[in-house]
């Protein structure tokens, strides 16, 4: 379904199926639904947008020692309804990155 203007996508499974005409899988996704928007609001995270829990990145072999960690593009997630995003706990998947190697360089 769509909902200002963000796709929502539910998997039922296990809904009662008799035939064609059953309309179980509809009410369990209607009732999934429900629950979703009851409890959850989408939020969009901008791009540039830099997480308190993780800052900074330290730089192997770099002319700098750390880089920033920053969203690249903006993109939307689904957060319990009373969750801010400055309250969002995040994890870089890396302890540390390795500087660019040039070329020719030595």
């Amino acid at each position: 379904m769509k909902k200002n203007g963000r796709r929502l996508v539910t998997v039922v499974m296990g809904a009662q199926h008799a035939s064609g005409d059953d309309p179980s899988r509809f009410i369990q996704t209607k009732k999934l639904l429900k629950y979703i928007f009851d409890n959850y609001s989408s939020k969009k995270i901008k791009q540039g947008y830099s997480f308190a829990s993780v800052r900074k990145v330290k730089v192997v072999d770099g002319k700098e020692k750390s880089a920033p960690v920053y969203v690249k593009e903006s993109a939307v997630v689904w957060l319990p309804k009373k969750q801010q995003l400055s309250n969002l706990k995040v994890k870089f998947s890396k302890n540390t990155i390795h500087a660019p190697q040039i070329s020719g360089s030595t």
